[in-house]
């Protein structure tokens, strides 16, 4: 198998990780929207399970971060249009 076709390979499994992942963070913060409702007490609002869900999107956003730069990275070795040079 030629190198271009490996690195095309990887470039899509890292595109379905980073696709993954932005799901992943929507529905952290959809969660964390969820539990941060005005309209509840604020002594009755589950802000340890906010807490958790932020740390959790904050861990995701970082492996995303990570993916994208080697997405980037990828598609200027393959030399797709766009990719930076």
């Amino acid at each position: 198998m030629s190198e271009r076709l490996k690195l095309e390979g990887r470039l899509s499994e890292a595109m379905r990780e980073a696709r993954a992942l932005r799901l992943q963070i929507e529905g952290l913060v959809r969660g964390m929207r969820d539990n941060l409702d005005l309209y509840t007490d604020m002594a009755e609002l589950r802000l340890d399970m906010v807490l958790e869900q932020a740390a959790q999107a904050f861990g995701a956003q970082e492996d995303l971060r990570r993916i994208v730069k080697r997405m980037k990275d990828m598609e200027r070795d393959l030399g797709a249009p766009g990719a930076r040079s």
